[in-house]
């Protein structure tokens, strides 16, 4: 299962839009996706847990089986809070994990793209090297 997490912030709101989606399938052609609102400014969500059990949820009625191997991709994350993204939507994830069934621990992996990196890439012209 592969599931995206964005956050839009919109400045003359009062709230932010958390955008989540996550594959139903393993040809990653069917998706399930929700969107809930938080407090504006919020970059961590603390209200994932009940959207994540739903995703899998619905992904176990589909398949018939729960996804082994979750790989999570999230966007929107300042360096800074790194360390507390661990202990709030990772740690959210994983206790949601024995709630929908007791046995059950799928791998695991969390891809953070951070904001405002100042990278930048250049590609050499022939004619000025």
């Amino acid at each position: 299962m592969i599931i995206g997490i964005d956050i839009y912030h919109k400045k003359i709101k009062k709230t932010s839009c958390v955008g989540i989606v996550a594959s139903m399938n393993q040809d990653i052609n069917k998706f399930y996706s929700r969107v809930i609102l938080v407090p504006q400014g919020k970059q961590l969500v603390t209200e994932l847990g009940f959207v994540f059990k739903d995703a899998i949820s619905t992904y176990f009625k589909q398949n018939k089986n729960l996804p082994t191997d979750i790989l999570i991709y999230r966007d929107g994350i300042s360096e800074s809070q790194t360390k507390r993204l661990f202990y709030t939507e990772v740690s959210n994830l994983i206790d949601t994990f024995p709630k929908i069934h007791k046995d059950y621990s799928p791998k695991l992996a969390y891809i953070l793209v951070n904001k405002r990196v100042n990278h930048k890439f250049f590609t050499r012209d022939k004619e000025n090297n």
